[in-house]
């Protein structure tokens, strides 16, 4: 499943069974930096809900707690690092 979409869809779908790989002592424990509300977030980029502004950017950005997630995801995917790409390809476009 290469496609950036097709991995945010299946992640901010899924009941996030993978949140506790997430170290009680990771900064900052809220819900925007989840791997599936990162995925939400980029979903509402993509479908041109959200401007790819400075503010989302930042959330975007925040994906130190999902790469704990990325061992134990149920379906083997690597929501930080896609989140990552999407926003690399999505600054050099801008």
């Amino acid at each position: 499943m290469s496609d950036a979409r097709d991995v945010f869809r299946l992640c901010a779908c899924c009941p996030s069974p993978c949140r506790r790989a997430i170290p009680a002592d990771t900064a900052p424990q809220v819900e925007t930096v989840t791997p599936s509300a990162l995925s939400m977030i980029a979903l509402a980029v993509i479908d041109g809900e959200l401007d790819f502004d400075a503010p989302v950017r930042r959330a975007l950005s925040r994906t130190e707690a999902a790469r704990h997630c990325r061992a134990v995801c149920t379906y083997g995917l690597d929501v930080a690092g896609t989140v990552e790409a999407f926003v690399a390809a999505r600054t050099v476009a801008s």
